[in-house]
């Protein structure tokens, strides 16, 4: 997603990228929120800084606040040079910072590096669950086996003895 109030802009990155990714582009910052909870959502968000009504920044502030997107990397790219500028964006959520006028190569370096480390993070926590999964399964095989272990020493105790049934069962409760 591409968020720029300048339509030269907009145009100038649709043609960088479109070759290579699915492009969408917002004209301001609130059009951008709409189109970051739609589905399917950007897998990156390509912001300028300076734009009316809503700036680059509440636009990151507002999608990192946002369970729904914030898991949705940001990269500013702004007519700004001033490192506070900079700092900000990365204080508020943003993955990387652009200064205009940008060279091309660069933007889709950037871009290509932001999205392979996005796939890697999804790939793991993908991983992650898959994992939890098996160890809650492997954990309930272990209960169900614990069980029927304490019943067969159960049965065998009172094929030996059958007075001792009633305390057998007591204890296998307790245990």
């Amino acid at each position: 997603l591409i968020v720029d109030d300048t339509p030269d802009n907009l145009a100038e990155l649709h043609h960088l990228l479109k070759e290579l990714y699915r492009v969408k582009a917002a004209r301001d910052g609130f059009r951008a929120l709409e189109i970051a909870q739609m589905s399917p959502q950007p897998d990156l968000i390509l912001l300028d800084l300076m734009m009316p009504e809503i700036d680059g920044f509440e636009v990151c502030k507002r999608l990192k606040l946002n369970p729904q997107t914030s898991h949705i990397p940001v990269v500013f790219y702004s007519a700004s040079h001033r490192p506070e500028d900079e700092e900000q964006a990365l204080q508020l959520g943003a993955v990387d910072y652009l200064a205009k006028p940008v060279a091309p190569g660069l933007v889709l370096a950037r871009i290509a590096t932001q999205l392979a480390l996005k796939n890697a993070q999804q790939a793991l926590q993908d991983s992650n669950r898959m994992l939890e999964s098996s160890v809650r399964e492997k954990t309930a095989d272990l209960a169900r086996m614990q069980d029927a272990l304490l019943m067969v020493m159960a049965l065998m105790a009172e094929a030996r003895d059958p007075d001792a049934n009633r305390h057998i069962r007591v204890t296998q409760q307790l245990v």
